[in-house]
């Protein structure tokens, strides 16, 4: 008799950008790759509340948004006692970004159009 293996569960990821554009792009190549969307957002108080009643695996996160930038909403997931995956996106390179985000607990900080197995790769760690 053969056992087969279970395929892993697909990682549940949060997507969250102030621009819908981007959210939708992301979320099409993410489930392209086998995770699931389980929500997205447009700032950071999104992010936090998402992240308190979905418990994601992964928060996809703009580091600058309107209302509450992803760097203090991954701070305030982090305090809440939180342990998703948080990886920050920017637009920008340098002025100090990635490390107050890191600072703040993002696990990896990419820079908007960096190649898509940088992004796979940060998620699935």
């Amino acid at each position: 008799m053969e056992t087969l293996e279970h395929p892993p569960r697909a990682l549940r990821i949060v997507i969250v950008d102030d621009e819908p554009r981007i959210c939708a792009a992301l979320s099409d190549v993410l489930i392209d790759f086998g995770f699931e969307i389980v929500a997205r957002g447009a700032d950071g108080n999104d992010a936090v509340a998402l992240a308190a009643s979905l418990d994601p695996d992964c928060i996809v996160l703009d580091i600058r948004m309107p209302n509450l930038d992803g760097i203090e909403a991954a701070r305030r997931i982090r305090n809440a006692g939180s342990r998703p995956r948080i990886v920050m996106l920017s637009a920008y390179d340098g002025g100090g970004f990635q490390r107050d985000a890191i600072a703040a607990g993002a696990d990896s900080v990419l820079v908007k159009g960096s190649a898509l197995a940088d992004l796979i790769d940060a998620i699935s760690r």
